[in-house]
């Protein structure tokens, strides 16, 4: 069995994601064994994962059709409800 693994650190821009979504979506498509992509794509899925700070809706559905169309799993996390905070603990997010 054939592995490839990705470490994704995505850009804060949303052109930017969606250009990283892009290409990694082409790869995903072309490849020809499993794909492990680990790290942060700088993007929550739902609006339980943001506390104290915007969720930006059409970002999520762009994201959330990325990971559907190219048959990804989030796997979820252990631990605490959020990955990211404020040093005063006011404005929280559960990054992907």
């Amino acid at each position: 069995m054939r592995i490839t693994w990705i470490a994704v650190y995505a850009p804060h821009n949303l052109s930017g994601k969606i250009a990283l979504w892009s290409f990694m979506a082409n790869l995903i498509d072309n490849l020809d064994r499993i794909l492990v992509a680990l790290g942060d794509f700088n993007e929550v899925r739902e609006v339980e994962e943001r506390f104290g700070s915007y969720f930006n809706e059409r970002q999520a559905v762009i994201f959330n059709s990325f990971i559907t169309n190219s048959s990804l799993i989030d796997v979820p996390l252990g631990g605490y409800n959020f990955t990211l905070s404020d040093k005063w603990g006011s404005k929280m997010s559960n990054l992907d």
